[in-house]
C-alpha cells in the first residue's frame, strides 16, 4: 500500500467517523427545526389533580404541566395554539397578597409554560382577535401578553369594548370552568 492509497483510506474513515460522532447532534437539530416550523396544535387537554395533561400533534404522548395550584378553569384559543389555565396557587406569601395564578401553555413548547401570580382572583379568560393577548376578567381589567407572560393593566377609563374578542365555535375539551 502506498502513501496515496493510505491517505485516501483515512479520508473515507474520517468522513464516516465524523458522521457517526455527530449523528445525534445532527438528528437533534433536524427534529428541533421540524418542531419549530411545524404548525403545532393542541389536540386535547384534561385536568389531573394540579396538573394539566396536554396532547399536541407534535408530541406522540400527552405532556403533563404542573400548575402548582388548584385549577379553576382553562381555555384554548380558536387556532388551538395557546392554552391559558387559571386558579388558586398552593404557596402563599404573607408579605404580598396572592389570590390567583395564570399559566400560559404554547403548543410548540408545552414544557416551557409561563406562570404569573396575581393579587386578585381570576374569573375568566378571553382571547383577543390579535392572537397575541388575552383579557383577564378579574376585579381590575388586565391584558396578558401570550408570548412573554407580561401583564398590562387596562385603565378603568378606557372602554373595554375597544379590545375585540376572538369568536369561534369551540369543542367541548377547549374550555373548562369549575364554577
Amino acid at each position: 500500500m502506498n502513501y496515496a492509497q493510505s491517505l485516501e483510506g483515512n479520508r473515507k474513515k474520517s468522513k464516516y467517523k465524523y458522521l457517526r460522532e455527530n449523528f445525534s447532534r445532527i438528528a437533534c437539530a433536524l427534529v428541533t427545526v421540524y418542531i419549530c416550523t411545524a404548525k403545532a396544535e393542541i389536540l386535547g387537554a384534561t385536568i389531573d389533580g394540579k396538573r394539566l395533561k396536554i396532547q399536541t400533534d407534535t408530541a406522540e404522548t400527552a405532556i403533563s404541566v404542573n400548575t402548582r395550584g388548584t385549577i379553576i378553569g382553562y381555555k384554548v384559543n380558536c387556532s388551538k395554539t395557546k392554552l391559558v389555565a387559571w386558579g388558586v396557587p398552593d404557596e402563599l406569601n404573607f408579605n404580598a397578597p396572592q389570590i390567583g395564578f395564570v399559566t400560559i401553555v404554547d403548543s410548540k413548547n408545552p414544557l416551557g409554560a409561563k406562570r404569573k401570580i396575581l393579587a386578585q382572583g381570576v374569573m375568566d379568560i378571553e382571547f383577543l382577535k390579535n392572537k397575541k393577548y388575552a383579557f383577564i376578567a378579574s376585579n381590575s381589567g388586565e391584558v396578558i401578553n401570550l408570548e412573554n407572560g407580561k401583564l398590562e393593566y387596562v385603565p378603568e377609563d378606557r372602554n373595554l369594548e375597544r379590545f375585540p374578542r376572538e369568536e369561534c365555535r369551540k369543542a367541548r375539551w377547549q374550555t373548562f370552568e369549575k364554577y
